[in-house]
């Protein structure tokens, strides 16, 4: 998404027409920041869950929060999403 949250929210719920109520998006959630175990990287993120979130809106000032919601939650050692939450026991997205 390019441009300001609000627009970019915007854009991602109206790229068809006519506009849709939620967007899928898949997320990785991370846990540390660091070197790679076998040192392949010296600033990796390592992310150990990826989740489904659907984008449902922006709520603009004073709040200038995402709206949405997990539908599911995969741990990356496991290979692949599970039908119920997983252990994400609060959800924030943060800018």
């Amino acid at each position: 998404m390019k441009g300001p949250t609000g627009q970019g929210i915007n854009n991602l719920l109206c790229s068809t027409s006519p506009c849709q109520t939620a967007v899928m998006v898949n997320a990785a959630i991370w846990d540390t920041y660091g070197n790679s175990p076998h040192g392949f990287c010296s600033g990796c993120y390592h992310v150990k869950y990826m989740g489904v979130f659907y984008v449902t809106g922006y709520d603009g000032p004073p709040n200038n929060r995402v709206r949405g919601y997990f539908s599911s939650v995969g741990n990356t050692a496991g290979g692949g999403f599970v039908a119920k939450p997983g252990p994400i026991t609060k959800n924030a997205l943060v800018q």
